[in-house]
């Protein structure tokens, strides 16, 4: 159950730094509420907190025009996968009304993180509070990312909440 919690604490400081980053973003989850779902799933495209995600070949396929053998290693890398212009309108744009999106953030079926329900919760919570007893909310020093090649997103990210 601990490794819930690694991938849900990155995505809540990564979402609130592509807020910073994106201001408008904000301001448009501030004026309708009702975007928090979508916006949550477009943070989490966006920031994609795991890095990839490596399987083994059970039987011989063709991926693409690549063919594989049964015992081959694949890797998808999620930050890529969530920015293909083949399952994303205008992939590289922070859009937190995007429908649909299908991202692969924190992974698909028998494969998907069991932190993902904990990080959009903790998300919902946050953010919520945040529009709702907030002004402002800026950037107070250095964004410090984590170092790690299985996850990424800031490993401190100081703010400066200014309240209503």
């Amino acid at each position: 159950m601990v490794g819930a919690t690694e991938n849900a604490g990155l995505s809540i400081a990564s979402g609130m730094l592509a807020f910073l980053e994106q201001p408008d973003q904000w301001r448009r989850v501030r004026e309708d509420r009702a975007l928090l779902p979508t916006a949550i799933e477009e943070v989490l495209r966006w920031t994609s907190s795991a890095t990839h995600s490596m399987r083994t070949v059970t039987q011989r396929t063709r991926l693409g025009d690549q063919s594989l053998d049964a015992g081959d290693r694949v890797v998808v890398w999620l930050p890529s996968a969530n920015r293909d212009a083949a399952g994303f309108a205008d992939p590289d744009r922070f859009d937190i009304a995007r429908r649909p999106n299908h991202h692969l953030a924190l992974g698909s079926g028998d494969h998907l993180c069991i932190g993902g329900i904990l990080a959009r919760a903790q998300m919902r919570l946050l953010f919520t509070e945040l529009l709702e007893t907030t002004r402002h909310v800026e950037l107070s020093g250095p964004v410090v990312p984590v170092r790690s090649i299985s996850v990424s997103g800031p490993k401190h990210l100081p703010v400066r909440i200014i309240a209503l």
